[in-house]
């Protein structure tokens, strides 16, 4: 086994167990369906064309 072998080996040693605990936490909000997506957009409208002849909730603003 090389020099380089052995340091790489030791690197991947130390930095496994680093990334272990941010990766379990991840993983546990991912996987519970009470969490909300962390990519997700909000899925509440907050704007609605100007001309829209529907009646429109408190909150709603009309854009050009």
């Amino acid at each position: 086994m090389t020099r380089e072998t052995k340091v790489n080996l030791i690197f991947l040693g130390v930095l496994l167990p680093l990334l272990l605990p941010g990766a379990a936490i991840l993983a546990w909000k991912k996987y519970h369906d009470h969490s909300v997506p962390m990519a997700a957009p909000k899925a509440v409208r907050m704007t609605t064309a100007y001309c829209d002849p529907l009646p429109r909730p408190d909150g709603v603003v009309r854009v050009v």
